[in-house]
């Protein structure tokens, strides 16, 4: 039996995950859904501020509870970050990329982000909530602190969009795909859409920063980075940027293959 949603929709809220937790926690079953018109406290990867004006975007959080071992569970951020991508090109075609690890990008601005969050009990996964918000028909405020530009569909399109038929779409793409999750056809899918692909690159994480070329993704949803010298590493979590210029000699150290996560 495919993915069923029962959507719990909110003029404002605090946060559609938090309130997507609240409901895996009460024991909703998987495909419960938390919308919200507006968010006061919605937020993104590191904790940073997600900005919803009312009317503008599509928030959301999509209540999980997949049977895939703990280290497939990456994935499932990959596989929110295609499902928007899909699902936007059903209602309007735009020229568009994923940014790892759940960033989707028009024209090279940010349009839509994804989180995952999993709860566990001990090594047993209970849930995990798949935050989706999308800009619509506005983008977030000029004063809203960004990494790099971000953008709206109906700018980038030149017409406004219905945003109840924009989450619909995808709402189902992502259950024609959930299917997919734990096997290595999502990351291969994934990988067509790759922002920066080939180019150089530098990869931020908390204790590091890794530069070289970006060249793919594995099947647990992490890249491979390759330095100058042939050698390569696996990074589970990071923020990636283009960089310009040569590689910084204190930077590539020609560490050898290992997996690193941030």
């Amino acid at each position: 039996m495919g993915l069923r949603y029962r959507i719990h929709h909110h003029d404002t809220i605090d946060s559609t995950n938090d309130e997507a937790r609240r409901l895996a926690s009460r024991g909703e079953p998987e495909g419960a859904v938390a919308a919200a018109d507006s968010q006061t406290a919605g937020r993104g990867r590191s904790g940073r501020a997600w900005i919803t004006p009312p009317g503008a975007a599509i928030a959301m959080s999509i209540v999980l509870r997949p049977r895939v071992s703990a280290n497939r569970t990456t994935q499932i951020a990959l596989l929110g970050g295609l499902a928007v991508l899909e699902g936007i090109r059903r209602v309007v075609d735009l020229p568009m990329q994923i940014k790892w690890p759940n960033d989707v990008l028009v024209r090279g601005k940010k349009v839509a982000g994804v989180l995952a969050e999993a709860s566990f009990a001990g090594d047993k996964m209970e849930y995990v909530v798949l935050g989706i918000g999308v800009n619509v028909n506005d983008g977030p405020p000029p004063d809203s602190n960004l990494e790099y530009a971000a953008t709206s569909l109906a700018t980038e399109s030149g017409s406004a969009l219905d945003r109840e038929s924009v989450m619909n779409a995808i709402l189902s793409a992502f259950a024609e795909r959930y299917p997919l999750l734990g096997t290595p056809a999502l990351s291969a899918l994934w990988s067509n859409h790759l922002a920066m692909r080939g180019q150089p690159v530098r990869v931020i994480g908390l204790a590091e920063t890794i530069v070289g070329t970006l060249e793919s993704v594995t099947d647990e949803g992490a890249i491979v980075v390759r330095f100058d010298d042939g050698s390569s590493r696996t990074i589970l979590a990071g923020d990636v940027h283009l960089r310009g210029g040569p590689l910084s000699p204190a930077l590539n150290n020609s560490p050898s293959p290992s997996k690193s996560s941030m």
